[in-house]
């Protein structure tokens, strides 16, 4: 029983700690490449801040976009893998509570992951 702890906490702290470095890294990289290509400009562009009109979202305009480095789209993705990061982390915490047979605990991991797709489907 302790060592299944120790496994699926050293588990479960790697996915968060690599998750949100690799977020944080492309983050970092859509904002080094937001500077070079509008970091020149001397007058501020009003419609770099006004929000996009919500548009369908599509994996191939989406890839095009992280080719093409558009900085918008790395940001995107960064966020996403930040977003994924913290739905393995459900994951890997159900799983280890069934493993245990803890069932409460399960069952609340189960309620965070039905929150966690409800809010993100729900702001796309």
């Amino acid at each position: 029983m302790k060592i299944l702890f120790k496994i699926s906490d050293l588990l479960i702290g790697k996915v968060l700690l690599w998750g949100c470095l690799a977020s944080a890294l492309i983050v970092f990289l859509g904002g080094l490449l937001f500077l070079i290509h509008h970091g020149g400009e001397t007058h501020l562009n009003p419609a770099l801040l006004q929000p996009e009109k919500p548009i369908s979202f599509s994996f191939y305009a989406f890839l095009k976009g992280i080719l093409a480095l558009e900085a918008k789209t790395w940001i995107m993705l960064g966020i996403g893998i930040l977003l994924f990061t913290q739905l393995v982390r459900v994951l890997l915490t159900i799983g280890y509570f069934i493993e245990t047979k803890e069932t409460i605990h399960a069952w609340t991991s189960f309620c965070v992951l039905v929150l966690l797709i409800f809010s993100i489907s729900a702001g796309a």
